[in-house]
């Protein structure tokens, strides 16, 4: 399937990404990054951040949303538009996300549930380069790993035991 038949799922990544990238301040500050909390005080402080991001970042991008799809479908450029617009609004509020103090508990989950995150943000810029450029073959394959990396984020959030962050990849992976 070429770039033109992904830009739906391609708009269902980045209707995700406030679930990979949630944000709002956990109110800690420097020291307390340092500190390590429980597995259920991280997941509670997390998935609220992830809720909070997740409807942040919808509300934003669904003014951009309505007036691509007016006809029901996204050209390639409303497609890359969105995920531009969806990688730059997750960026800072994974930052934020990284910033809650990790627990030592399935610590390694923690951080591979972060990197996926980290990795996609950049893999969406990869995308929206690869289209501008006209390299079709490279943003297909973005989007390919785009596609993996969402298997990846559903498998680390539910052996972290999140509720809320990384929840509606299980749904929308292929």
């Amino acid at each position: 399937m070429g770039l033109r038949g992904r830009a739906g799922s391609l708009s269902m990544l980045v209707g995700s990404l406030p679930l990979v990238a949630c944000g709002g301040g956990d109110g800690g500050g420097p020291d307390r990054a340092e500190q390590g909390v429980s597995l259920a005080e991280y997941v509670k402080r997390a998935d609220r951040l992830c809720l909070a991001g997740r409807n942040r970042v919808r509300a934003e991008l669904a003014p951009l949303q309505e007036a691509a799809a007016e006809d029901g479908r996204f050209t390639r450029a409303e497609a890359m538009q969105l995920n531009s617009e969806g990688a730059k609004l997750a960026r800072p509020l994974l930052e934020e996300q990284e910033a809650i103090p990790k627990p030592d508990d399935k610590r390694s989950d923690v951080e591979d549930y972060l990197k996926a995150n980290r990795d996609t943000i950049e893999a969406l810029d990869r995308t929206v380069e690869s289209f501008e450029r006209g390299d079709v073959d490279e943003a297909n394959a973005e989007l390919q790993r785009n596609r993996q990396l969402a298997f990846e984020i559903t498998r680390a959030a539910g052996a972290v035991g999140f509720k809320q962050c990384g929840s509606e990849f299980g749904k929308n992976a292929p």
